[in-house]
Order: C-alpha cells, then sequence, then structure tokens
C-alpha cells in the first residue's frame, strides 16, 4: 500500500524501512553505502548506463542482478564491481564464503578462509648465534 508506514518502537533509534523511488544519480541515498531499511531506486536508459552509475559510486560492498536470463544476468555480474554478487537472490553468503567490500567499502573479510586470516597474527623472529635450548 503506497504511503503507508511501518510502525516502529516508540523508544529507541528506529527508521521504519522505506522505498524512495526516481532517486536521482546525485541523491545521498544513491552515492552513499545507507545501512538502514532503506532501498533507492532509480531507473536507466540502457546496461552500460546502470553500470557506470553503480561505479561512479565508488562503493562495492554487494550488488544483485535480477532476471530470467542467466548467462545475461551473469554478464552484468562480471561489470560489477562489488564484494558480493547474488542473481535472483537476496542472500548471496554464507558462512563458508568469503565477504567483503571493494573501493571503499569494508576493509578486509568475514567467512571462508579470508575470513578466519583476519583474527590471525604473523610474526617471524630471525635469531642470529646464541646457544640452542
Amino acid at each position: 500500500m503506497a504511503g503507508t508506514r511501518a510502525s516502529v518502537p516508540d523508544n529507541g533509534h528506529w527508521f521504519a524501512p522505506a522505498v524512495l523511488v526516481d532517486v536521482p544519480a546525485a541523491a545521498a541515498a544513491s552515492r552513499d553505502e545507507v545501512f538502514g531499511p532503506v532501498a533507492a531506486l532509480s531507473t536507466y536508459d540502457d546496461l552500460d548506463d546502470a553500470v557506470a552509475q553503480h561505479r561512479a559510486t565508488g562503493y562495492g560492498l554487494a550488488g544483485y542482478v535480477c532476471g530470467t536470463d542467466v548467462e545475461a544476468a551473469r554478464e552484468v555480474s562480471r561489470r560489477l564491481r562489488a564484494g558480493i554478487v547474488g542473481i535472483n537472490t537476496g542472500t548471496p553468503n554464507y558462512p563458508g564464503a568469503p565477504f567483503g567490500g571493494l573501493g571503499l567499502s569494508g576493509t578486509g573479510y568475514e567467512g571462508g578462509p579470508q575470513g578466519l586470516e583476519a583474527f590471525q597474527t604473523w610474526r617471524t623472529t630471525a635469531v642470529v648465534g646464541g646457544a640452542a635450548s
């Protein structure tokens, strides 16, 4: 139903889910990573325009491609600069897969062996001379 508001708790810092339609490319909701229940929708003239809009942000945490032609969707996914891409799914990650952003998104990885490496510290000690114990 257009124009309805989801109820949110009275206490705390909450934001009701929102869908923004026809968001200009220059708007903050199009340029920045919005970590909240917000979907900013915009149109594009052709696929090259859509990819250019995506790449112009500098961010690359996740990308999503939907369509009935899976091979065409795979081609689009190869053009995206994102740490993880879901084709016809909103949940492309799982614990065994590394997940991290590209560009201005994120630092490091979580999940998979790459995520474990984030918690490891490497140390090399070189000793010349001295007695062995």
